[in-house]
């Protein structure tokens, strides 16, 4: 099959590669002309992990190709894959100016009398797909016929390329039983259950997974921070809790909440559609309240474990809004940051991440000092936070705390650390809802569930 994606974001980039490795010839557009050129050029801009090498084996094999003007790819492709971004404008809504902006395009596609397919994968609000269709059909009557449908993309930053092709559900919202039919065949080759339904239903249900998850997340920290005042190891009753089949144990890992570009941009613009809808979704909106405290509850633990924090230096240990990716978009760390300078003026901050260092430094404050090494940032520092999960920060031993750091105090906002053996060895660990007597998280994978 011929088909068009536009959109080269990671997901947009990720469809395209991905639908190419399975053998259709795919061209992937983009209003970015830098970007076009950097991946015409066989430059990846996205740390994403096995996408490079994806996308650069299929324009190897001519599968593959890449341009600016999506016109004249839309008159031979007989599926267009709209995965242009929709992000949260000043009231939280999300703008579908780029997605319109395409729609508008559509309007050159020849009246050769082929019926097209207009998939929309970005995240939209419900009833999107049938406004995009209403759109279409004042400008091709006559000329061309259209049907636009919903495949919302479940991929996660920093996986985005095996859930691509190892996907928990395949969700195809449509009208027509042709449509449904051309859509399942094309994605039979991959493995995922898929579920055939009506557009609307399609795109409440990638809002609702997100809310879903948010409402999880933000129940482990609520129930995390009753562990820290009753006494009890939040991590020994996520363990206990993950073990229950109705229950799982994903996302049950306490820390400093969720960020990223979609989570928090979609349980805000689902909680106002609700209301708009007289819907209220009551539950989601106490989530995401929850979710924005928690910066302020670690700077509070901080508060208690080192005095006057305004006179002293803390290394943070994580930036981007979870591992895998360099993406600093809402991340937890720069709520952590605006925090701390906040409530401490004169506080000292360094920073370390393996993937976001050139992100960070765009985005947060020149204040704060980003550096190239763990070592680097826990250098002279009074206190460490463990904001982002990185695996690498497990290699860290007690005795490097000790001679890199002036004091060794470690708040662990993310579990990832042994904070019972770190503090037997006279490293100061403070975790979330965790007792510094219980063994470390080995035994619990822990940060490999997280956000």
């Amino acid at each position: 099959m011929k088909i068009a994606v536009v959109g080269a974001g990671v997901a947009g980039l990720t469809i395209s590669a991905g639908f190419a490795e399975l053998g259709h010839t795919v061209r992937c557009v983009d209003g970015d002309s830098g970007k076009i050129a950097q991946l015409s050029q066989g430059i990846v801009p996205y740390r994403e992990p096995g996408l490079e090498s994806l996308v650069l084996r299929n324009v190897a094999a001519g599968r593959l190709g890449f341009g600016n003007e999506p016109s004249g790819l839309l008159n031979e492709a007989e599926l267009l894959f709209i995965a242009v971004g929709t992000p949260a404008d000043e009231r939280g809504d999300m703008s579908l100016a780029a997605l319109w902006k395409v729609i508008d395009r559509i309007e050159a596609w020849p009246g050769d009398g082929r019926k097209r397919l207009i998939a929309i994968s970005s995240t939209v609000p419900v009833g999107t797909a049938e406004r995009a269709e209403s759109r279409l059909r004042g400008r091709l009557t006559g000329r061309c016929e259209a049907e636009v449908v919903s495949i919302p993309e479940f991929m996660r930053e920093g996986r985005a390329v095996r859930d691509f092709f190892e996907p928990t559900r395949i969700v195809i919202g449509a009208v027509s039983a042709e449509a449904a039919d051309r859509l399942t065949q094309l994605h039979r080759r991959l493995p995922g259950p898929i579920v055939t339904t009506d557009r609307r239903s399609a795109e409440l249900a990638k809002l609702a997974a997100n809310a879903c998850l948010a409402v999880k997340i933000s129940f482990a920290n609520e129930m995390a921070a009753f562990a820290e005042q009753v006494g009890a190891d939040y991590p020994s009753v996520a363990q206990s809790l993950g073990l229950d089949p109705r229950i799982g144990p994903y996302f049950l890992e306490a820390g400093l909440g969720f960020g990223g570009s979609s989570m928090p941009r979609d349980t805000h613009a689902l909680v106002r559609m609700a209301d708009d809808a007289g819907a209220p979704q009551t539950l989601v909106e106490a989530a995401v309240r929850a979710n924005a405290m928690l910066p302020l509850r670690m700077v509070r633990k901080l508060e208690a474990a080192l005095s006057d924090p305004g006179r002293r230096k803390v290394a943070l240990l994580g930036l981007a809004c979870k591992p895998g990716t360099d993406d600093m978009r809402d991340a937890p760390s720069l709520r952590l940051v605006a925090e701390l300078s906040r409530r401490h003026p004169g506080i000292g901050l360094t920073a370390y991440d393996p993937e976001a260092g050139a992100a960070a430094r765009k985005i947060l404050p020149a204040s704060v000092a980003i550096c190239e090494s763990a070592e680097d940032a826990l250098r002279g520092a009074d206190a460490a936070i463990v904001v982002t999960g990185w695996s690498e920060f497990r290699q860290i031993q007690a005795e490097d705390f000790k001679n890199w750091m002036s004091r060794p105090i470690i708040m662990d906002g993310r579990n990832v650390l042994d904070a019972a053996g770190l503090n037997a060895q006279g490293v100061v660990c403070i975790g979330v809802g965790r007792l510094p007597s219980i063994p470390g998280p080995s035994s619990r994978r822990a940060g490999e569930l997280a956000l």
